[in-house]
């Protein structure tokens, strides 16, 4: 459990500094609990539920659950004392602590903090600085590889015909992220391992509007049979 709570206290403090305080130049935060309670044993909840604690006596997150995307989170600058729990629903935040940690944010960014799994199956965080500039009405999706699986190739199709716009990110590793920009409209996603064969996502419907950026995380482990997306449609800049 150390290194589970280890890789959860980063990433649930930034969801709950963002009842602190606010400040005009802060920083974007969106915050992904990608670990299934399944893939770190039988006993453990799937849903992996934890208390936060701050700064020593506000309990300001109960029972953050295994794909959650929180945010946009607008957290100020700033460094913060973190105490992370075992969800307690009669009395949050009085379970005994598990790992006290701090985390830090920078004002300014837009990101992502993913709690996840590498390749290997391990917990880990990852932050990911997402692109929102502007795309002049394009659609702009964000792929992070976060799941316990190999490398992949990530492909975006307009439709099955033949000769139709499609684009393939080759080779994605586990903690890697791309940004390419589309037109808007109906698309098709598929996933594979790299160099094309098994296929883990086979063709899946994606709407992509204009002046929005689409957040895709994959989370969880193939071998487990947790594998999943979690998808988080944004704003990019429009000038």
């Amino acid at each position: 459990m150390f290194k589970i709570n280890k890789v959860l206290t980063l990433c649930f403090a930034l969801f709950v500094l963002s009842g602190i305080g606010l400040a005009q130049n802060a920083a974007s935060v969106y915050v992904v609990h990608g670990i299934p309670g399944t893939d770190l044993g039988a006993e453990v909840d799937p849903a992996l539920p934890v208390d936060v604690q701050v700064n020593g006596s506000l309990c300001a997150l109960q029972g953050f659950t295994f794909g959650t995307i929180a945010g946009p989170l607008s957290l100020p600058a700033g460094t913060y004392s973190l105490e992370i729990k075992p969800a307690n629903t009669e009395i949050p935040c009085s379970a005994e602590t598990l790992l006290s940690a701090s985390a830090t944010v920078e004002a300014g960014k837009n990101y992502s903090i993913v709690a996840h799994l590498t390749a290997a199956g391990a917990p880990t965080i990852t932050p990911f600085l997402n692109d929102v500039s502007r795309t002049g009405g394009a659609a702009r999706v964000i792929a992070h590889h976060t799941a316990n699986a190999p490398a992949v190739d990530i492909t975006l199709a307009r439709n099955q015909a033949p000769r139709s716009p499609s684009a393939t990110l080759k080779n994605v590793e586990n903690g890697d992220q791309a940004s390419p920009v589309f037109q808007p409209g109906n698309w098709q996603l598929t996933i594979a391992a790299a160099g094309g064969s098994p296929v883990v996502v086979d063709r899946a419907p994606l709407q992509f509007r204009p002046f929005k950026a689409y957040l895709v995380y994959a989370v969880g482990s193939l071998d487990n049979e947790t594998f999943e997306l979690l998808l988080k449609e944004i704003d990019t800049a429009r000038r």
